[in-house]
């Protein structure tokens, strides 16, 4: 399953009717459409809203831990055109000082670029890079239920320093997302692809018993062993299939620094 949070209905008109998403009637705090795979909740603007939203939205779905999430809406930008699709590589909240690093693991179908996360809208453009009011919020809280790789925000640049911001209408809305639906479908398919693989070997991801057989793990021990396996698997499946991983490990403090020594080595390459 995948949950779509978005801030306001005309943006998410396109999707609805792209995913022949139907409204769920029996939830009444938010606009919230559904079909077989995904899910999309309409969280109001801001930080606050989108992160009650996303967490709204898992506790009414019992969202298993490899659920992916998708944030998708408009922001401002230093110097990229107005309609260009981005995808963030970090996330910085300028009231909290908070920053994130979202992990991309396929080959996007646009550029990525840092994303801030305000509390009003800003016109100055001082930052180099992307301005919203609810990625921080969403990123948040999405990633406490779920590895990060499955939690993504893309954004579609709405005004930037040669077109200052300006009262968006809900069409010019409608129209900068619809535009960018090839982009959307494809963030939409590799995330469901991503979480199909990633729930295959949740329960017991590879190696892993392997690994119990030969070190005594803690019950934290072991959250941590498999986070790390499932992580090493989505950059590079064949990486699992070296037993050497396995040589010379004594303790579980030694195996945790070697897999994450793994994973810092680890060249994405894409198909």
């Amino acid at each position: 399953m995948l949950t779509i949070v978005m801030a306001l209905h005309c943006e998410a008109s396109p999707l609805i009717s792209k995913y022949k998403l139907k409204k769920v009637t029996e939830v009444h705090h938010y606009q919230y459409y559904q079909n077989n795979k995904i899910n999309l909740v309409i969280s109001g603007v801001g930080k606050a809203a989108s992160a009650s939203a996303t967490g709204y939205s898992h506790a009414i779905n019992g969202s298993p831990p490899h659920t992916a999430w998708l944030n998708i809406g408009m922001a401002g930008h230093t110097d990229f055109d107005i309609g260009c699709g981005f995808l963030a590589n970090k996330i910085h909240d300028r009231s909290t000082q908070q920053t994130w690093f979202p992990s991309i693991v396929f080959e996007p179908p646009c550029i990525t670029d840092k994303l801030l996360t305000v509390d009003r809208p800003d016109s100055k453009y001082q930052l180099n890079g992307g301005v919203d009011m609810e990625a921080s919020g969403f990123y948040a809280t999405a990633s406490r239920f779920t590895t990060n790789e499955l939690v993504q925000c893309y954004k579609v640049v709405s005004d930037n320093q040669r077109s200052p911001m300006k009262k968006i209408s809900t069409k010019e809305a409608t129209d900068l997302i619809q535009k960018k639906l090839d982009d959307i479908n494809f963030l939409v398919e590799q995330l469901l692809n991503a979480r199909h693989a990633l729930s295959a070997l949740y329960e017991s991801p590879i190696m892993f018993d392997e690994i119990c057989d030969r070190i005594k793990l803690s019950h934290t021990e072991q959250l941590q062993v498999k986070d790390r396996l499932r992580k090493l698997y989505l950059l590079n499946p064949n990486a699992l299939t070296n037993k050497a991983i396995l040589e010379n490990q004594s303790s579980a403090r030694k195996l945790l620094s070697t897999l994450d020594h793994i994973i810092a080595r680890q060249e994405i390459s894409f198909p």
